[in-house]
């Protein structure tokens, strides 16, 4: 039993993980010159990274000897004449997101985002709304706590009011095992395998959505403790569902939501961002039903379900 509780909280972990990387640090002063950027050769680039990593304030944790993957993207997020310009740094124990915009021969200095674990993908979608392209990644997280469990969760941010604000953090994709004998109250020997695939669906207009079809199972085996199965061929599927979640933009909150309740204890209306229930986890018997929310002063918790209405 312990060990499902362990399963658990790395599913209540994850989602206040997302709240916190949901940051950026905001300087307007620093730039790099666009030629470093259009030339390939090694010194400019080892400069690029080099101001990069002073642009973010972490010139005190890091060099350039740190960085493991380097990417740029472009994309219109601040809504004016050029492309701005997304850098993911993959650092040896953490990735950032650097963004600039262009100013003439210049890519100027706005935020940093993160950190993130491993960003797999970065997207930019136009919202008619907002009359500029969000960004949106794809953050991979690796994670072992009583169990060995890999998560994506898709990150969104627009420019609101001249400030780069998460608009979507959610989880998308779950593969989580472990074994009923790591728990030292228990003496099965039987590993659990639960897994989500998610299919997005984006929809555009004056009130975008975002549809999240969930495809969850749960598989057991047995096995020895001592090692992970890593053959599918050894798991047996014994329950499974489909959900489908519609996160609506909303422009009250500036954020895309599923919904709005009242938080019981205190009376507030607040924004639902996620609702854990619906995550693969209850298939295992595990209880799921928290939300995390968000308050009108911007904090954002994670809260039991019967505190809503």
């Amino acid at each position: 039993m312990r060990n499902r509780k362990n399963v658990l909280f790395i599913a209540i972990f994850a989602v206040l993980a997302a709240a916190v990387s949901l940051q950026a640090v905001f300087n307007y002063h620093n730039s790099i010159p666009v030629s470093f950027v259009e030339n390939d050769g090694n010194k400019e680039t080892a400069e690029l990274q080099k101001r990069c990593i002073k642009d973010m304030n972490l010139e005190d944790e890091y060099s350039v000897e740190d960085i493991s993957s380097f990417s740029i993207f472009y994309g219109d997020v601040t809504a004016d004449e050029a492309p701005d310009m997304v850098v993911v740094i993959k650092l040896d124990n953490a990735t950032f997101v650097s963004v600039y915009y262009k100013d003439g021969n210049k890519y100027k200095y706005i935020c940093r985002l993160g950190p993130f674990c491993d960003v797999e993908s970065v997207e930019f979608r136009y919202m008619e709304n907002l009359s500029k392209n969000a960004v949106f990644f794809r953050e991979k997280v690796n994670q072992s706590l009583g169990c060995f469990e890999s998560d994506e969760f898709i990150r969104g941010y627009a420019f609101i009011d001249d400030i780069l604000t998460p608009v979507i953090s959610i989880t998308a994709d779950i593969e989580t095992y472990w074994n009923d004998n790591f728990s030292s109250e228990s003496s099965e020997n039987k590993w659990e395998k639960i897994t989500q695939k998610s299919e997005v669906k984006w929809i555009s207009g004056d009130c975008p959505e975002i549809i999240l079809t969930k495809e969850q199972n749960l598989f057991c085996a047995k096995g020895n403790s001592s090692e992970r199965i890593n053959s599918d061929e050894d798991f047996i599927n014994v329950d499974s569902r489909i959900i489908t979640e519609t996160y609506t933009w909303s422009d009250k909150w500036e954020k895309f939501i599923l919904g709005e309740k009242v938080f019981i204890p205190t009376g507030e209306t607040v924004a639902v961002l996620e609702d854990m229930s619906s995550l693969p986890y209850s298939l295992a018997g595990l209880d799921s039903s928290r939300s995390r929310i968000l308050f009108e002063n911007g904090d954002i918790s994670v809260v039991n379900n019967k505190d809503l209405k």
